[in-house]
This record gives C-alpha cells, structure tokens and sequence, in this order.
C-alpha cells in the first residue's frame, strides 16, 4: 500500500503544480487535480475507496502545506 500512496503522491504533486489546476487566486483545484491523478491512476472498482481514502490524507496534507507557504510569503 505505500507504493500505492507514494505513487498517488506524486502524480498530485505533479498535477498541483499545473496551472490550469490552480484557480485564479492561486488556491488549488482539487477537483482538476482528482480528475488528472484518476485517469493516471485508472483504480478498478475494488481500489476505488482505497485511491480515495489515500488521496484525501495526501491531499489535506499538501493543502496544508500550501495554506502554510501562501501565509509565509503574504508575511515576507
């Protein structure tokens, strides 16, 4: 499972730095940023939960991160 969830983590990484899945304020798209790491991931049925419990705790996690950068910066 943690080659799973490291995979997943990277394709968001990647698909967060996309600029058409960043919205105009800068914020992320998560729903863009789903749709881009599904179709490269492609679960079958029996995975779904599974690709969206480990892409809820990474995402949440990398929005955290993002809040924490974005309010440094907006302190510089």
């Amino acid at each position: 499972m943690e080659d799973l969830k490291r995979v997943i983590e990277d394709y968001i990484r990647e698909a967060v730095e996309l600029p058409e899945n960043r919205k105009l304020s800068g914020d992320i798209n998560w729903n863009l940023v789903d749709a881009d790491v599904y179709a490269r991931i492609n679960p079958v049925r029996n995975t779904v939960s599974l690709f969206y419990k480990l892409f809820d705790e990474i995402a949440t996690e990398i929005e955290y991160n993002d809040q924490i950068t974005r309010d440094y910066k907006n302190h510089e």
